[in-house]
C-alpha cells in the first residue's frame, strides 16, 4: 500500500525539487494531488496500464433496446472507458456472444425492432453516462455479462493508501516525476526519463494478453494426428 504523499514526495526528490527529509508545502502537495489524480485518469486511457477489468451484470428486458451504465445510470456503477468484446448475453442459463459494433455497423441495421437474442451492441459513450443499444431487442428479460475497463482509483486524500500491483507505485512516482517537472521549471534528468519509460514497459508487459493461434477451418493444428501418408 502507499499514499499519494509518499508518491507526490518521491516524485519531487527525483527533479531535484525537494531534498531528502524535506516535506512539501501545503501548497506544492495540492498542486502535486491535483496532477497526480490527473495522471490516474490518463493512465485509464491506456488499456495496457489497467491492472484489473470489470466484470457487471446488466439485467435486460423486454423489448427495451437501450440502456444507461454510469453514476446516475441505470446500472449505477463508475463510467466504463471502454465496453470490451468479451461481454456476451446470458440466457436460460446458455451463454451466447455478441459482437461490438460501431455507430455506422448499428447504423446499417434497417430494422431495429427486431426482437431477438441480441447478437451485438453499440455504446455511446456519453458523459456521465454511457449508453449500451442491442440488436435484436431483446424479446424476453436476459443478462448483459459486461465486461469494461474503468478508470484507475484517484486518491481522495494526500494521506489515503492505495493498494496497487506491484510495479505501480514505482512508476507513478517516475511518470508523476516528468509530469510536474515544466511546473517547476526544471528538466528531468535523462536517468529518470529512461526510468519512467522501464516502469511503463514493465506494467504494460505485465498487463498484456497474447491471443491464442487460432488456425483457418480445415487446417488441423497441433492436437489433430494426421497420418501424412494419406495426403
Amino acid at each position: 500500500m502507499t499514499t499519494a504523499i509518499e508518491i507526490i514526495s518521491r516524485a519531487m526528490r527525483l527533479i531535484g525539487v525537494l531534498s531528502v527529509g524535506e516535506t512539501p508545502s501545503a501548497q506544492e502537495s495540492s498542486d502535486c494531488l491535483f496532477a497526480l489524480n490527473g495522471l490516474m485518469g490518463s493512465l485509464g486511457n491506456s488499456p495496457l496500464m489497467i491492472f484489473a477489468r470489470t466484470n457487471e451484470s446488466l439485467p435486460l428486458v423486454a423489448n427495451t433496446a437501450s440502456y444507461t451504465v454510469g453514476p446516475s445510470g441505470g446500472l449505477v456503477t463508475d463510467r466504463p472507458i471502454e465496453v470490451l468484446e468479451s461481454s456476451n448475453i446470458i440466457y436460460q442459463g446458455v451463454t451466447y456472444p455478441v459482437v461490438k459494433w460501431t455507430l455506422p455497423d448499428y447504423q446499417q441495421i434497417t430494422v431495429t425492432n427486431t426482437g431477438g437474442i441480441p447478437t451485438g451492441f453499440y455504446a455511446q459513450m456519453d458523459m456521465p453516462n454511457i449508453t449500451l443499444t442491442f440488436w435484436p431487442v431483446p424479446s424476453e428479460a436476459m443478462t448483459f455479462n459486461m465486461w469494461s475497463d474503468k478508470q484507475i482509483t484517484e486518491f481522495t486524500s494526500l494521506t489515503q493508501q492505495l493498494v496497487m500491483p506491484p510495479g505501480y507505485d514505482r512508476a507513478l512516482a517516475f511518470i508523476l516525476a516528468v509530469e510536474i517537472a515544466p511546473e517547476f521549471e526544471v528538466e528531468p534528468t535523462r536517468n529518470v526519463l529512461q526510468l519512467c519509460a522501464q516502469s511503463r514497459k514493465l506494467i504494460k508487459r505485465t498487463n498484456t494478453e497474447v491471443p491464442r493461434l487460432q488456425m483457418p477451418y480445415g487446417i488441423p493444428d497441433n492436437n489433430t494426428y494426421m497420418d501424412w501418408r494419406s495426403l
